[in-house]
């Protein structure tokens, strides 16, 4: 396999990188000498990709060289001289194997079959439900073949050529102005406890369905009614609940659910009745979860997917952490297998309340931040206590692709779970 992998090209390396990271992650069996090999030449990537490394990309002989040298270069630097030796060793062997490139997909195709026999088995040998057991089938990682017969209308464009009609919205004009969410990108709104992270992921899901962009919803968090009255809030631009009730506070059910029906059944909203979908539930498995979402999005056609939010999942077997660190990586793979905008949440810490909001105020920051696409934060500057003017909220990338900033201040009502562009 490590034969082989020094003769791909770019695209098969960018495409083998995740896989293995996944597979490490999984702590799927893989010789150590393998395992630092790998990272070296994930290293090499990284250093050619901000251009401290000169090299032709397209020479495959340049290329195999240029990663040679920076692994010789790496394994010089082991302080322990038995490593260094053994290491040497194994590299030459490496450059005498000359296997050929198709091996190496053989080879990862056992190493994730051996994986999902044992997680199967683990599955078998628990004392869940069948049917929980049937939901919690492992997700193979996404290794495409490195043959394919395309036509040329069905091939993606590059980045920079991205068609406008796939380019979606934040929701908010301000930020559209620099952030250009697509495809397979990994979005993060990110705040405090109170401050808005459901608000506008709803607020980005309701506009693209207006759009005419299918949307799906997942909400671990509000029940099916709360999810229903934001939704006509947004969609209306008003306080409907708040329309029916009087100055006692009662409400006017009868004519609160007419006035909802009567809404929606508009010409001017049948787009958000046809594109967005909602899963409502308490379901926090992050493998049943995720399953389900790829399920709905291969059933459904959907082609933005937001999940509220990452707090909320937890692998069963796995801590804390390592559950956040799984679940972001999955997140990430899943946009990209399933050709999905993937949009999420974290909260940050109380750090930030103090002086900023910063990038590494969020929980699992490190592990948000490498698998993360975009990074939108969201700081509370008002009271909270109901009154629009109060509520003021900063808006803030703290990460972009195109590295571009931009910061913009919006006003919510916590009541509506409306959004203005000025108070009052």
């Amino acid at each position: 396999m490590a034969s082989s992998i020094l003769h791909y090209d770019l695209e098969e390396l960018d495409r083998f990188i995740p896989v293995f990271e996944q597979l490490v992650e999984g702590d799927r069996p893989m010789d150590g000498s393998f395992t630092l090999l790998m990272q070296w030449i994930i290293q090499w990537r990284e250093q050619v990709a901000k251009g401290e490394i000169k090299v032709n990309l397209e020479d495959p002989v340049e290329r195999a060289e240029s990663i040679r040298e920076w692994v010789h270069a790496m394994n010089d630097l082991q302080p322990n001289q038995d490593a260094r030796e053994a290491m040497d060793l194994w590299l030459q062997a490496v450059d005498d194997a000359n296997v050929p490139v198709e091996l190496a997909e053989d080879v990862m195709g056992r190493f994730l079959w051996d994986g999902i026999l044992r997680q199967v088995d683990l599955l078998n040998r628990s004392d869940v439900p069948f049917m929980d057991r049937v939901l919690n089938i492992p997700n193979v990682p996404d290794v495409a073949r490195r043959d394919r017969v395309v036509l040329v209308k069905d091939m993606l464009p590059e980045e920079g050529n991205i068609k406008l009609d796939e380019v979606y919205t934040t929701g908010i004009a301000d930020l559209d102005l620099v952030v250009r969410p697509v495809r397979t990108n990994f979005m993060v709104w990110a705040s405090r406890p109170g401050v808005g992270k459901s608000t506008f992921m709803l607020k980005m899901a309701i506009t693209n369905a207006m759009r005419g962009v299918k949307c799906f919803y997942v909400s671990l968090e509000m029940s099916e009614s709360q999810m229903l009255r934001r939704v006509c809030n947004f969609a209306s631009g008003q306080n409907v609940k708040e329309m029916f009730t009087d100055h006692r506070g009662e409400v006017d059910q009868m004519g609160y659910a007419r006035e909802i029906k009567r809404i929606m059944s508009l010409d001017k909203f049948k787009p958000l009745g046809e594109n967005l979908g909602m899963y409502v539930g308490r379901k926090t498995e992050a493998s049943a979860v995720l399953n389900m979402i790829e399920r709905e999005v291969r059933n459904g056609k959907y082609k933005i997917v937001f999940v509220d939010y990452l707090g909320l999942l937890k692998y069963a077997t796995l801590d804390e952490w390592a559950s956040l660190r799984k679940l972001t990586g999955d997140l990430k793979g899943l946009a990209m297998r399933m050709n999905v905008l993937m949009v999420s949440a974290s909260q940050v810490n109380r750090v930030s309340a103090e002086r900023g909001l910063r990038l590494e105020d969020m929980y699992g920051s490190s592990m948000i931040e490498s698998d993360a696409d975009i990074i939108i934060g969201l700081e509370s500057s008002g009271g909270g206590n109901g009154n629009i003017i109060t509520n003021a909220i900063n808006i803030e990338t703290l990460k972009n692709r195109d590295d571009a900033k931009i910061s913009a201040k919006k006003y919510v009502d916590y009541g509506s779970g409306l959004v203005y562009d000025a108070p009052g």
